[in-house]
């Protein structure tokens, strides 16, 4: 018998698709733009990301609500996707006791969207090994808002000490 986990699985595959074909489709009005560090959009949405790391490591669920859209889409390892509240079922649950976040690159899809990737290297409470993983957010402005869309971690193998020391 069939389990449901494969239709699941389309479906949430296709709704990210939709996502991707969106963000896209807005590109074709404006060719892609990578955005220098000190663009204001750029340090805007880096700033949104090191918020959306700080509020997850100190299990701040209110906090973390308002920078997620509502048809948020959370790219697991194993393919599987959690939306807004699958995400947001998590952030009481985090184990992150240390991060630390560099490699910062935004680049404007079009008006209203952007992707911001860079490296992220954390460690789990009671944990002495340091997990890196390279991060690709899409994020999309709302009503004057700009708000997550779209998160992937890509496992990294983990450098020989992080990129700022651990507390």
């Amino acid at each position: 018998m069939p389990t449901d986990r494969p239709r699941v699985r389309v479906a949430t595959s296709m709704s990210i698709v939709a996502i991707l074909l969106s963000m896209l489709l807005g590109a074709a009005r404006v060719a892609a733009e990578p955005l220098a560090a000190d663009d204001a959009l750029a340090r805007q949405l880096i700033a949104h990301e090191q918020a959306a790391w700080d509020k997850y490591v100190r299990r701040d669920l209110e906090g973390s609500k308002p920078l997620l859209a509502d048809d948020y889409a959370d790219v697991q390892g194993d393919g599987s996707v959690l939306d807004r509240a699958g995400h947001l079922a998590f952030v009481p649950e985090a184990n992150v006791e240390w991060h630390a976040l560099d490699r910062f690159h935004v680049i404007r899809l079009a008006p209203d969207a952007a992707l911001v990737t860079y490296r992220a290297q954390a460690r789990d409470r009671g944990a002495n090994d340091t997990y890196q993983a390279d991060v690709t957010s899409g994020w999309s402005r709302r009503k004057g808002r700009w708000l997550n869309t779209f998160y992937r971690e890509t496992p990294t193998a983990a450098e020989t000490a992080p990129a700022t020391a651990a507390p």
